[in-house]
């Protein structure tokens, strides 16, 4: 009977009524990559998987001083949460986020130019849905995100970006569909997906940041 009713309006006022506490916001961080589907850069002196989940500990670690927050992490070690199959299924990191019913899946990654080190691409970025229920919102979480960021760490601040693939078709909506399939298959399953790029790997600056632990702790 009360399936969904706990997301309504009427809900969250009838709390506020009453004096009673919401619900908490149940977010999900997805430290992208794992040992199966790797990202690894020995000439760059890392592997992208082990940098997102240090970020990823370390934003769980924050928000987790807050009230009225659950976090769930996709993954705390390196083992693979899509169906052990890696980057041939990125929606398992998706199946788990509505297992546990989250309120939006946030997945951590580092970026690169493709065109090798040096590379003169630097800074942090985002994407998000098109979808009309949720890119407003998207937006601005991404946007709140990314400021913070970038005045916590010595970041260019990149923007807030999204991308379709037509050959994927259209959201009910009529909007082309988001080309990650990490953000696409959020929005089928009823919640935001947001993929933020905190920095590229092949970018001298910011490879620098990236190789040194307080300051993964600072971005997450």
């Amino acid at each position: 009977i009360f399936n969904g009713f706990a997301d309504s309006p009427e809900f969250a006022r009838l709390c506020e009524e009453m004096n009673l506490p919401e619900p908490p916001l149940r977010i999900v961080l997805d430290p992208g990559h794992d040992d199966i589907c790797a990202r690894n850069h020995p000439d760059l002196g890392f592997n992208e998987q082990d940098l997102n989940l240090k970020i990823a500990l370390a934003c769980r670690d924050e928000l987790m001083t807050y009230e009225g927050v659950q976090v769930f992490l996709t993954r705390e070690d390196g083992s693979c949460p899509d169906n052990g199959i890696g980057s041939d299924d990125v929606t398992g990191r998706t199946a788990y986020a509505a297992s546990v019913q989250g309120d939006v899946f946030i997945s951590l990654h580092n970026n690169a130019s493709g065109l090798g080190y040096p590379s003169s691409a630097n800074g942090a970025c985002a994407f998000v849905s098109v979808h009309s229920g949720y890119a407003e919102e998207s937006k601005a979480l991404a946007q709140s995100i990314l400021d913070e960021l970038t005045s916590s760490v010595d970041l260019r601040n990149l923007g807030v970006m999204t991308r379709t693939d037509l050959s994927k078709g259209r959201y009910p909506d009529g909007n082309v569909k988001d080309f990650y399939y990490l953000i696409s298959s959020s929005v089928e399953r009823g919640f935001p997906g947001i993929i933020i790029e905190h920095a590229f790997m092949d970018n001298p600056h910011d490879n620098a940041l990236l190789k040194n632990d307080e300051q993964l702790k600072a971005m997450g």
